[in-house]
């Protein structure tokens, strides 16, 4: 048997602002969460602070990209060190459009 928990998580692509957020975090207050499923919510980079600060401390919080390199000139892009404890990984649509690896994608 492994110990490892259910995941539900929400990608919300480029979708959302701070009313929406509101909502969201209001509803998941709404009813227990099961502690066998970890809870990530995945928001535009720009909401990844307010997001944190409106959800349970018990639903993580991703980010949906980052860059390869921890830092340097590369307007628009953010780094994995940049980022608490989570990136999304793997993101198909992403890769078709940008033509990124896996190794990229890996950090």
């Amino acid at each position: 048997m492994t110990n490892r928990k259910f995941f539900v998580g929400g990608n919300w692509k480029m979708n959302g602002n701070k009313q929406s957020i509101d909502g969201i975090a209001d509803f998941l207050k709404t009813g227990p969460l099961d502690p066998n499923t970890e809870v990530v919510v995945s928001p535009p980079a720009c909401y990844l602070g307010y997001t944190r600060q409106k959800v349970d401390p018990k639903i993580g919080v991703a980010a949906q990209n980052c860059y390869k390199v921890s830092s340097g000139a590369f307007t628009g892009d953010i780094s994995l060190s940049n980022f608490c404890h989570r990136v999304l990984t793997l993101c198909t649509a992403f890769q078709t459009i940008a033509g990124d690896s896996l190794s990229v994608n890996l950090c």
